[in-house]
């Protein structure tokens, strides 16, 4: 049973974990996907319209999202301004976090002499740059690791009291709705289950019927989901899954491979908890409920590998894990003198901390600096209702709502999500994102204006994307299209860095009637 006091090593280490959370995740500000500003899009258009659609009237699904995505429309509904709710969500996950992790931590290391180890755990996971760079970088990372989080110590809080079936069903909610923030949370959900069976005592009928309790509903919410999705939009996969498939696998686990190994310097703790219960192993007995957390784990990990991450910084995939990790450093450190915690603990937080340390300023992101001054352009400029065909769905579709887009790497778009197969033309296609592309349907859209490249546009003779070569090369496309070159102003100085201001934007206008 969890101590009902606080010591002196709680409040200290609940106090500075949120101090450093909140400072570090501050410094971050100008940092925001371009990703981020897709969800967004079908957030207010199913704030304004009720449809959950990129373009209004075109139902495609191209976020990961669902929950995230409508619990943004929620607080657009009431009047709070887009950029705003995402942050009011993930600043909250935040702190629901460090709540979650104190009340984990206590139950798992109770008493007085384990709370320099308590405070150790904290501070481990707030020293991880991944929780305080996805604060601020606007996806449904911190969100879903809170939640998964809190399924995690509800799991445990039932084993461990020696709760009945309710208690594992409380587990199950918060479980439930992770998996409708993302659908792949269920990797994780599916090792708790799995954990709760190997990693706890008693007759195997019950632990199995403890694991269906738990995870099941989480299952359920998953293929209802999917139903839904099936209904609404007539696929039964997002249209972001269907952007990675039938592409080719070759660079996959070379981008698996340094993923990975980003990973220790945006999300060391999780490493440090590994190592620590691996060594403790070694040198004495890790309680067997160690199971519960290690199973998922190492489960997300390896699918992780397997989908070769993703290109996004701050090894975000690794941001849920965080807490499980630092769990599991707790109880390798747990159960031992004082002066060891402190040793230990100490020198493993501090490692964490110079590990992360080249992370702490993470730039604004030039594709959403850039297409902030773009959107912002064309929506003065360009005719409303205009058709534009570009590669960065994010923040120029934001910032310009009043166009209809064309997204060229199809993560919004069914036909060029869906080719198979798939040219290989641009070295850009190794990530497996960025690999779709068709200029044949491009231009039978006739959109009015077509951005190549980033948000800022690049020439011709420069393509980055796969619709980029193929359009280049297409005798409709120089035909029919004319290059124009404007001079923009970056909306923000500060966070600009050293990127050139004023900036070109390059764009091709459409001729032919």
């Amino acid at each position: 049973m969890p101590d009902r006091g606080w010591t002196i090593w709680d409040v200290s280490g609940v106090v500075l974990a949120i101090l450093i959370l909140v400072t570090v995740a501050r410094g971050h500000q100008g940092f925001m996907m371009d990703d981020a500003y897709i969800a967004l899009r079908y957030a207010i258009n199913f704030a304004e319209s009720g449809q959950l659609a990129w373009n209004p009237g075109e139902r495609v699904e191209g976020y990961t999202n669902f929950l995230f995505v409508v619990a943004l429309a929620g607080l657009i509904k009431l009047g709070l301004p887009s950029i705003a709710t995402v942050h009011i969500v993930t600043y909250a996950s935040l702190l629901g976090l460090v709540a979650t992790a104190t009340f984990m931590f206590r139950r798992l290391a109770p008493g007085e002499s384990n709370a320099p180890a308590r405070a150790i755990a904290l501070l481990a996971l707030a020293v991880t740059p991944a929780l305080a760079i996805w604060t601020e970088g606007g996806l449904e990372t911190v969100p879903l690791a809170f939640l998964l989080g809190l399924g995690t110590h509800l799991a445990l809080r039932a084993v461990m009291e020696g709760h009945g079936p309710l208690s594992s069903l409380l587990a199950a909610l918060p479980f439930a709705m992770a998996v409708l923030t993302r659908n792949d949370a269920v990797i994780f959900v599916a090792g708790i289950g799995l954990g709760l069976i190997i990693g706890t005592k008693g007759a195997m009928g019950w632990r199995i019927l403890r694991a269906c309790l738990t995870t099941l509903p989480a299952l359920a919410a998953l293929g209802a989901h999917m139903l839904w999705r099936m209904d609404y939009y007539g696929e039964i996969l997002p249209l972001t899954a269907h952007a990675k498939l039938g592409v080719p696998t070759e660079a996959w686990g070379h981008h698996a491979l340094n993923y990975l190994l980003l990973a220790v310097f945006a999300a060391g703790t999780v490493y440090a908890g590994l190592i620590a219960v691996a060594i403790r192993t070694v040198l004495g007995r890790v309680p067997r409920r160690a199971l519960i957390l290690l199973v998922p784990v190492i489960a997300h990990m390896i699918y992780v590998a397997g989908v070769g991450g993703d290109f996004m910084p701050g090894a975000r995939f690794f941001a849920i894990l965080v807490l499980p990790s630092a769990a599991l450093l707790l109880i390798a450190i747990a159960e031992v003198t004082i002066l060891k915690q402190l040793v230990i603990g100490t020198n493993t937080v501090a490692l964490l901390y110079v590990l992360g340390t080249p992370l702490q300023n993470q730039p604004a992101d030039p594709v959403v600096m850039h297409g902030k001054a773009v959107g912002a352009h064309i929506a003065q400029t360009w005719p409303d209702g205009s058709v534009v065909a570009l590669n960065t769905a994010g923040a120029i579709p934001h910032f310009a709502p009043g166009m209809l887009y064309i997204d060229m790497l199809g993560l919004n778009d069914p036909v060029i999500a869906k080719r198979e197969p798939v040219p290989i033309l641009s070295p850009r296609q190794r990530s497996p994102e960025h690999a779709k592309g068709d200029s044949a349907f491009v231009l039978s859209r006739q959109p009015d204006f077509i951005v190549l490249g980033r948000a800022d546009g690049t020439t011709a003779d420069n393509p980055f994307y796969l619709s980029d070569f193929e359009l280049v090369a297409s005798a409709e496309f120089d035909r029919c299209y004319r290059m124009e070159v404007e001079s923009l102003q970056l909306p923000d100085v500060r966070g600009a860095g050293d990127m050139q201001n004023p900036f070109p934007f390059t764009y091709f206008r459409r001729l032919c009637p």
